[in-house]
């Protein structure tokens, strides 16, 4: 662990760094699994969030790269395995499924920015990396509010 002498205020610092600059989704996600989520103390400072307290950005943004991505509509298939919540970080991280497929993402409150990661993708299980940016819409809004972005890089 590269990491162990950085405090958590320094490891959360560098994952927004990475998450804002980085062209490399893969190893943005990485440094958040083996650099932060290692870190001792990160996953019992989260409080759990559920239900209307996921930001509906992100369910929104988590259906829409879905449905770019394979041409379905997910609406309703979003099942949040754990989300967890770090209010001094303005940080939400967690793990999903959409239509069968895992995933995992942080997303941050300040930054209105996150990341998404999908496993197992057939036909190659090619692992999706998309980097997103969002704004909160109305529960009650019929229509996404989302356009997915195309950097143009495969990752």
């Amino acid at each position: 662990m590269k990491s162990q002498s950085k405090s958590m205020d320094e490891l959360v610092d560098q994952l927004k760094l990475l998450l804002v600059n980085s062209k490399d989704l893969s190893k943005i996600m990485a440094f958040f699994f083996d650099e932060l989520m290692m870190k001792p103390g990160f996953i019992p400072a989260g409080t759990p969030c559920q239900g209307d307290q996921i930001p509906t950005q992100i369910v929104g943004v988590v259906e829409a790269i879905y449905q770019e991505r394979f041409g379905q509509d997910p609406r309703g298939s979003l099942q949040v395995i754990s989300m967890l919540r770090l209010p001094q970080y303005k940080l939400i991280h967690g793990a999903c499924m959409v239509n069968g497929k895992l995933g995992a993402l942080f997303f941050f409150e300040d930054l209105d920015m996150g990341l998404l990661s999908l496993g197992g993708m057939p036909p190659d299980s090619e692992v999706l990396h998309a980097r997103f940016q969002a704004i909160a819409m109305p529960r009650d809004n019929k229509k996404r509010g989302v356009q997915v972005d195309r950097s143009g890089y495969r990752h």
